[in-house]
């Protein structure tokens, strides 16, 4: 009997050990129902350094539920032996969309040891409603690109409704778990529109990304010390160059009150990665105007100096966006991209932005280029006819703006609201001279 005892005790004391130690819950007690309001969100969140939990801070407890009603425990989980990698995502978020293969890749490899769950939160780039990370309309134009042009939900129903579009659109390996109506996970952990967590068994905080996996950062040598894996973690090497090739015209021109738009691409032609240092120089803009850089993450308006890395052979697409008020105006900024293992592999970019009452199509001019496109004026399709050696094709709207990147040959365009539009032919990340406007009818 007093054996039994002593084990029984034994079995209580490791229980009750192996219970990690949490904050309060956050999250939801029960499931909400599908007409339940999102609570009002901030007009601009503050920078994502600066929110949220960090290293070495113990985690709050939540439970969260899947689209099916399935629910997840943090505390739960971490209690069964298992760390906890929680990723913050949302549709808009071309960010999230583009780590979407690598967090599957880290599932498909450490997947035993390590509970991955998506945490599916705010819309990042609602198409006419205000981004809480930027205070602005700003549906950005990777989403105009691939015609993810969603409303921020108003009720739970709806926010379900966008995870439902995101597991329909692409492979999503982890669960996918939905922030409550009142957003309490983000406010806790975020507000951010792409961070990560690595939450110990014992309910400290042990890694933590702003952005998911952005260079410096490495989630696979975190993922891997924390396990206590062997680690080779050298940070790369970058003796790459970049090419810099113009998308839109140096000065872009649209409505007052609406988002402007700079584009050019960034190309690395060799065999190794590059490193690069992209600096807003000069800031020249009227009273009220903001404006951001938009690389591999779309930075605050507060955010001048920031580092990128293009793998090699990569291209990667680089924006100006400009807020502008309802007054019309004229606004300048001066941008530096430097490789910083080549201070010689240096340019600098002068960009205007007109915010004009009166809609125009100012931007470009019809050209004489050595290629033609039929049908012009087309329901839908078009085909390129040219000697002219490219590999793909950039459309653009009356504005200048970027609206699509379009293959070799030839391209659907049926579903996109008719009106004038722009092409210009791509080959190996340049952006050729010419353009040539198109008629969608």
């Amino acid at each position: 009997m007093r054996n039994l005892l002593i084990q029984l005790a034994t079995l209580l004391v490791t229980t009750v050990t192996a219970q990690p130690m949490l904050l309060p819950g956050i999250g939801l007690e029960a499931l909400p129902a599908d007409m339940e309001l999102v609570c009002p969100l901030p007009f601009q969140t503050p920078p994502i350094t600066s929110t949220g939990f960090f290293v070495g801070d113990t985690a709050a407890d939540f439970r969260l539920y899947d689209r099916d009603g399935n629910a997840f425990h943090l505390g739960s989980t971490l209690a069964a032996g298992k760390p906890v990698l929680m990723i913050a995502g949302s549709w808009t978020c071309p960010v999230y969309r583009n780590k979407l293969w690598h967090i599957n890749d880290m599932m498909a490899l450490y997947g035993d040891q390590v509970e991955f769950i998506i945490v599916y939160t705010v819309e990042a780039h609602p198409i006419i409603d205000i981004s809480p990370y930027f205070g602005a309309v700003n549906p950005g134009q990777s989403n105009l690109g691939a015609g993810i042009t969603y409303q921020q939900p108003t009720t739970y129903g709806e926010r379900k409704a966008m995870v439902d579009v995101m597991l329909d659109s692409m492979v999503v390996a982890p669960p996918v778990y939905i922030d409550g109506p009142c957003n309490a996970w983000w406010d806790h952990y975020g507000p951010a529109p792409n961070n990560a967590y690595l939450i110990g068994t014992d309910g400290i905080i042990a890694v933590k990304h702003g952005w998911y996996n952005k260079f410096p950062d490495d989630i696979e040598c975190d993922i891997r010390e924390h396990l206590g894996l062997p680690t080779d973690c050298d940070g790369g090497t970058f003796l790459g160059s970049f090419t810099m090739s113009p998308v839109t015209n140096d000065t872009v021109y649209g409505p007052v009150g609406t988002t402007l738009t700079a584009s050019a691409l960034l190309h690395n032609p060799t065999q190794y990665d590059v490193q690069l240092r992209v600096v807003r120089l000069q800031d020249n803009v009227p009273s009220g105007w903001t404006g951001s850089l938009c690389m591999d993450v779309c930075y605050l308006p507060q955010v001048d100096t920031a580092f990128i890395v293009i793998p090699a052979g990569q291209t990667q697409d680089f924006h100006y966006y400009y807020y502008t008020t309802g007054t019309p105006a004229t606004g300048h900024v001066r941008i530096g991209f430097r490789n910083e293992n080549d201070l010689s592999n240096t340019v600098i970019r002068n960009y205007w932005a007109v915010a004009e009452e009166a809609t125009g199509l100012g931007q470009y001019a019809v050209q004489t280029v050595p290629w033609t496109v039929h049908p012009n004026p087309t329901q839908g399709s078009l085909r390129i006819v040219t000697d002219t050696h490219y590999d793909g094709m950039l459309l653009m709207d009356a504005f200048g703006r970027m609206v699509q990147r379009l293959p070799r040959g030839s391209a659907d365009l049926h579903g996109m609201a008719p009106g004038v539009y722009f092409l210009r032919l791509t080959d190996q990340g340049a952006v050729l001279p010419g353009v040539l406007r198109v008629v969608l009818q």
